[in-house]
Protein backbone atom coordinates (compact mmCIF):
# COMPACT_ATOMS: atom_id res chain seq x y z
CA UNK A 1 0.00 0.00 0.00
CA UNK A 2 2.87 2.39 0.79
CA UNK A 3 4.30 1.85 -2.68
CA UNK A 4 0.91 2.38 -4.29
CA UNK A 5 0.35 5.58 -2.33
CA UNK A 6 3.75 6.85 -3.46
CA UNK A 7 2.83 6.18 -7.07
CA UNK A 8 -0.52 7.90 -6.56
CA UNK A 9 1.29 10.87 -5.07
CA UNK A 10 3.58 11.08 -8.10
CA UNK A 11 0.58 10.94 -10.43
CA UNK A 12 -1.29 13.68 -8.56
CA UNK A 13 1.79 15.90 -8.38
CA UNK A 14 2.46 15.54 -12.11
CA UNK A 15 -1.14 16.19 -13.17
CA UNK A 16 -1.66 19.15 -10.80
CA UNK A 17 1.83 20.61 -11.21
CA UNK A 18 0.69 23.87 -12.89
CA UNK A 19 -1.84 24.86 -10.22
CA UNK A 20 0.46 23.68 -7.41
CA UNK A 21 3.34 25.71 -8.81
CA UNK A 22 1.09 28.75 -8.90
CA UNK A 23 0.24 28.21 -5.23
CA UNK A 24 3.83 27.40 -4.24
CA UNK A 25 2.82 23.96 -2.94
CA UNK A 26 3.68 20.32 -3.50
CA UNK A 27 1.65 17.15 -2.93
CA UNK A 28 2.65 15.13 0.13
CA UNK A 29 1.47 11.98 1.90
CA UNK A 30 0.30 12.64 5.45
CA UNK A 31 -1.39 10.56 8.13
CA UNK A 32 -4.30 12.01 10.08
CA UNK A 33 -6.04 9.98 12.80
CA UNK A 34 -4.72 6.82 11.19
CA UNK A 35 -5.95 7.71 7.72
CA UNK A 36 -3.60 8.28 4.82
CA UNK A 37 -4.24 11.44 2.84
CA UNK A 38 -2.65 13.59 0.18
CA UNK A 39 -2.11 17.12 1.40
CA UNK A 40 -0.79 20.13 -0.46
CA UNK A 41 1.80 22.18 1.41
CA UNK A 42 4.99 24.16 1.01
CA UNK A 43 8.40 22.66 1.77
CA UNK A 44 8.32 23.03 5.56
CA UNK A 45 4.54 22.57 5.90
CA UNK A 46 4.09 26.07 7.30
CA UNK A 47 1.62 26.83 4.50
CA UNK A 48 -0.99 24.20 3.73
CA UNK A 49 -3.98 24.10 1.43
CA UNK A 50 -7.29 23.66 3.19
CA UNK A 51 -8.22 20.86 0.77
CA UNK A 52 -6.81 17.34 1.21
CA UNK A 53 -7.53 14.00 -0.50
CA UNK A 54 -8.50 11.29 1.99
CA UNK A 55 -7.36 7.95 0.59
CA UNK A 56 -8.81 5.58 3.17
CA UNK A 57 -12.14 4.93 1.45
CA UNK A 58 -10.74 3.83 -1.92
CA UNK A 59 -11.94 0.57 -3.38
CA UNK A 60 -9.77 -2.24 -2.01
CA UNK A 61 -10.41 -4.52 -4.99
CA UNK A 62 -9.53 -2.03 -7.71
CA UNK A 63 -6.65 -2.79 -10.03
CA UNK A 64 -3.73 -0.42 -10.45
CA UNK A 65 -3.63 3.20 -9.31
CA UNK A 66 -6.98 4.74 -8.52
CA UNK A 67 -8.48 7.66 -6.67
CA UNK A 68 -11.99 6.24 -6.96
CA UNK A 69 -13.73 6.14 -3.59
CA UNK A 70 -11.40 8.71 -2.06
CA UNK A 71 -12.93 11.96 -0.89
CA UNK A 72 -11.96 15.57 -0.41
CA UNK A 73 -11.85 17.10 3.05
CA UNK A 74 -11.55 20.83 3.71
CA UNK A 75 -9.91 22.16 6.86
CA UNK A 76 -11.70 25.25 8.17
CA UNK A 77 -9.53 27.78 9.97
CA UNK A 78 -9.55 31.45 10.89
CA UNK A 79 -6.90 33.80 12.26
CA UNK A 80 -7.90 36.07 15.14
CA UNK A 81 -5.99 39.07 16.55
CA UNK A 82 -3.96 38.57 19.72
CA UNK A 83 -2.55 41.50 21.67
CA UNK A 84 -1.74 44.95 20.31
CA UNK A 85 1.38 44.32 18.20
CA UNK A 86 0.01 42.47 15.21
CA UNK A 87 0.01 38.87 16.41
CA UNK A 88 -2.74 36.42 15.49
CA UNK A 89 -3.76 32.98 16.65
CA UNK A 90 -5.08 30.16 14.52
CA UNK A 91 -8.39 28.53 15.36
CA UNK A 92 -9.53 25.28 13.78
CA UNK A 93 -13.16 24.41 13.17
CA UNK A 94 -14.83 21.14 12.22
CA UNK A 95 -13.64 20.01 8.77
CA UNK A 96 -16.00 19.83 5.81
CA UNK A 97 -16.02 16.41 4.14
CA UNK A 98 -17.19 15.97 0.58
CA UNK A 99 -18.79 12.89 -0.97
CA UNK A 100 -16.52 10.12 -2.32
CA UNK A 101 -15.25 10.74 -5.86
CA UNK A 102 -15.94 8.32 -8.70
CA UNK A 103 -15.21 8.26 -12.41
CA UNK A 104 -12.12 8.08 -14.55
CA UNK A 105 -8.85 9.47 -13.12
CA UNK A 106 -8.93 12.63 -15.21
CA UNK A 107 -12.43 13.51 -13.97
CA UNK A 108 -11.35 13.09 -10.35
CA UNK A 109 -8.16 15.08 -10.87
CA UNK A 110 -10.18 17.89 -12.44
CA UNK A 111 -12.39 17.92 -9.36
CA UNK A 112 -9.33 18.17 -7.10
CA UNK A 113 -7.88 20.92 -9.29
CA UNK A 114 -11.14 22.88 -9.14
CA UNK A 115 -11.15 22.65 -5.33
CA UNK A 116 -7.53 23.80 -5.11
CA UNK A 117 -8.47 26.90 -7.10
CA UNK A 118 -11.72 27.50 -5.22
CA UNK A 119 -10.52 27.23 -1.62
CA UNK A 120 -7.66 28.88 0.22
CA UNK A 121 -4.37 28.02 1.88
CA UNK A 122 -3.77 28.65 5.57
CA UNK A 123 -0.71 29.29 7.73
CA UNK A 124 0.22 26.85 10.47
CA UNK A 125 3.04 25.96 12.85
CA UNK A 126 5.38 28.24 14.81
CA UNK A 127 7.68 29.38 12.02
CA UNK A 128 5.63 32.51 11.30
CA UNK A 129 6.78 35.59 13.17
CA UNK A 130 3.26 36.75 14.03
CA UNK A 131 1.19 33.55 14.37
CA UNK A 132 0.35 31.32 17.33
CA UNK A 133 -0.74 27.81 16.31
CA UNK A 134 -1.54 26.56 19.79
CA UNK A 135 -4.61 26.11 21.97
CA UNK A 136 -3.26 26.81 25.47
CA UNK A 137 -1.64 30.22 24.93
CA UNK A 138 -4.72 31.94 23.39
CA UNK A 139 -6.85 30.49 26.21
CA UNK A 140 -4.50 31.98 28.78
CA UNK A 141 -4.56 35.32 26.98
CA UNK A 142 -8.36 35.32 26.92
CA UNK A 143 -8.65 34.90 30.70
CA UNK A 144 -6.08 37.55 31.66
CA UNK A 145 -6.57 40.22 28.98
CA UNK A 146 -9.49 41.90 30.75
CA UNK A 147 -7.46 42.16 33.95
CA UNK A 148 -4.51 43.79 32.19
CA UNK A 149 -6.84 46.23 30.40
CA UNK A 150 -8.41 47.12 33.75
CA UNK A 151 -5.13 48.07 35.44
CA UNK A 152 -3.02 49.41 32.58
CA UNK A 153 -3.46 51.41 29.41
CA UNK A 154 -0.10 50.32 28.04
CA UNK A 155 -0.12 48.11 24.93
CA UNK A 156 -0.28 44.37 25.49
CA UNK A 157 2.47 42.85 23.41
CA UNK A 158 2.96 39.24 22.40
CA UNK A 159 6.43 37.77 21.94
CA UNK A 160 8.09 34.47 21.13
CA UNK A 161 11.59 34.16 22.60
CA UNK A 162 13.54 30.95 22.04
CA UNK A 163 10.23 29.26 21.29
CA UNK A 164 8.52 30.48 24.49
CA UNK A 165 5.38 32.59 24.07
CA UNK A 166 4.67 35.48 26.43
CA UNK A 167 2.19 38.26 27.20
CA UNK A 168 3.83 41.57 28.16
CA UNK A 169 2.69 44.92 29.54
CA UNK A 170 4.01 47.83 31.62
CA UNK A 171 2.43 49.19 34.79
CA UNK A 172 2.40 52.96 34.25
CA UNK A 173 2.52 53.89 37.95
CA UNK A 174 5.62 51.88 38.85
CA UNK A 175 7.17 51.47 35.42
CA UNK A 176 7.47 47.74 36.10
CA UNK A 177 7.60 45.51 33.05
CA UNK A 178 5.40 42.43 33.47
CA UNK A 179 5.85 39.25 31.46
CA UNK A 180 3.57 36.20 31.62
CA UNK A 181 5.57 33.51 29.84
CA UNK A 182 4.48 29.98 28.97
CA UNK A 183 7.40 27.53 28.88
CA UNK A 184 6.25 23.91 28.50
CA UNK A 185 2.57 24.84 28.92
CA UNK A 186 3.07 26.09 32.47
CA UNK A 187 2.94 29.82 33.07
CA UNK A 188 5.48 31.89 34.96
CA UNK A 189 5.43 35.56 35.82
CA UNK A 190 8.46 37.80 35.53
CA UNK A 191 8.61 41.38 36.77
CA UNK A 192 11.51 43.42 35.38
CA UNK A 193 13.08 40.16 34.23
CA UNK A 194 12.89 38.42 37.61
CA UNK A 195 10.66 35.35 38.03
CA UNK A 196 8.23 35.98 40.87
CA UNK A 197 5.69 33.15 40.41
CA UNK A 198 5.06 30.01 38.42
CA UNK A 199 2.12 27.64 37.95
CA UNK A 200 2.24 23.91 38.58
CA UNK A 201 -0.50 22.86 36.14
CA UNK A 202 -1.09 23.43 32.42
CA UNK A 203 -4.57 24.90 32.99
CA UNK A 204 -5.18 28.50 31.94
CA UNK A 205 -7.55 29.12 34.88
CA UNK A 206 -4.82 28.18 37.37
CA UNK A 207 -2.33 30.41 35.59
CA UNK A 208 -4.83 33.28 35.64
CA UNK A 209 -5.44 32.82 39.38
CA UNK A 210 -1.68 32.91 39.97
CA UNK A 211 -1.47 36.12 37.92
CA UNK A 212 -4.26 37.80 39.90
CA UNK A 213 -2.70 36.81 43.24
CA UNK A 214 0.68 38.09 42.12
CA UNK A 215 -0.83 41.42 41.14
CA UNK A 216 -2.37 41.71 44.61
CA UNK A 217 0.98 41.03 46.28
CA UNK A 218 2.63 43.75 44.20
CA UNK A 219 -0.03 46.31 45.16
CA UNK A 220 -1.05 47.17 41.61
CA UNK A 221 -3.74 49.84 41.65
CA UNK A 222 -7.48 49.30 41.13
CA UNK A 223 -7.47 45.65 42.15
CA UNK A 224 -10.02 45.78 44.95
CA UNK A 225 -13.07 44.67 42.99
CA UNK A 226 -11.33 42.18 40.71
CA UNK A 227 -11.32 38.59 41.87
CA UNK A 228 -11.38 35.28 40.02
Amino acid sequence: MESQNSELLAMVQARLAPVLAELGLIAQISSHLGEERIVFADGDDSIRHSVAVCLGARSADSDGLTLEGSNLSRTVTREYPLGDNGWKYLRYYDPVDFNPMYGNPEKILRQIEKSLKQYKVFRQGDSHSDLVDDVYFPELYDVIEWKIRAISTSPITIARTDGVMSVNFVDEDSGDAWCIAVPNYKAEIRVNGKRVASSTTPYSEDAARMFYETLDKHDIRNLGSFRL
